[in-house]
């Protein structure tokens, strides 16, 4: 019997666990991006005074699974969106973009600690449009779009991986509110759909959603195939 099994029967989740798991550790890390390619910092290799910078090379922080050589690490982090949940687990813009120096004298002020987030069944907004399913939002992101990008089909859900929430609706699949998807395999829990404007028809259910207790234990079956 697995160790994330025991610790759910005693009430427990298990860090770094591929089910049950207990909400996850960030840390501030920076992302930049050249002619060459794109690269994740920790902030001490920020600081590095032997790195030969790049004029060109430009920088943003972030609030993210970013550690490496521990379990889970987020390998889409370079992929990381300010609007959309284009990540594995949940990231925060800090700042940017800028220079290498820029970045370390906002470090330097601002003084950003990590944090643990819980990516649980998290609410994600998915707007569809003319053929087009869009890539999932925060509710709270949402909020704040411009009206010329709230036409369409927005669908609010509960999904612990972004990507799961992108497929279910890509996937056509129609389940009633309030209900957990009857696509065999899909993993999302459904708390709405609303037409054009969407977003502020759903907030107040996300809002809602976001402070109850999870009763649907979401499995994803890329995490049993690890």
């Amino acid at each position: 019997m697995g160790d994330w099994f025991i610790n759910q029967l005693w009430g427990s989740p298990t860090p770094g666990g591929h089910l049950y798991s207990a909400p996850v550790h960030r840390t501030v890390a920076a992302l930049s991006w050249n002619s060459t390619g794109r690269t994740v910092w920790s902030i001490d290799a920020l600081r590095d005074q032997n790195y030969q910078e790049d004029q060109a090379e430009t920088f943003i922080l972030v609030r993210a699974v970013a550690q490496q050589g521990t379990y889970p690490e987020d390998h889409d982090l370079l992929d990381f969106d300010a609007r959309f949940e284009t990540t594995a687990y949940p990231a925060n813009y800090l700042w940017g973009p800028g220079s290498r120096g820029e970045a370390l004298a906002w470090v330097e002020e601002h003084q950003p600690q990590g944090d643990t987030v819980d990516y649980i069944d998290r609410v994600l907004l998915v707007r569809e449009h003319e053929g087009t399913v869009f890539l999932p939002m925060r509710a709270e992101v949402a909020a704040g779009i411009p009206e010329v990008h709230r036409v369409g089909r927005w669908h609010a859900v509960r999904a612990d991986f972004a990507t799961d929430a992108l497929g279910h609706v890509r996937g056509g699949h129609r389940t009633p509110s309030g209900g957990d998807c009857r696509t065999r395999g899909c993993p999302v829990h459904i708390l709405g759909s609303d037409d054009h404007p969407g977003p502020s028809q759903l907030l107040p259910r996300c809002s809602a959603a976001s402070l109850l207790p999870c009763r649907h234990q979401s499995v994803c079956p890329r995490t049993l195939n690890r």
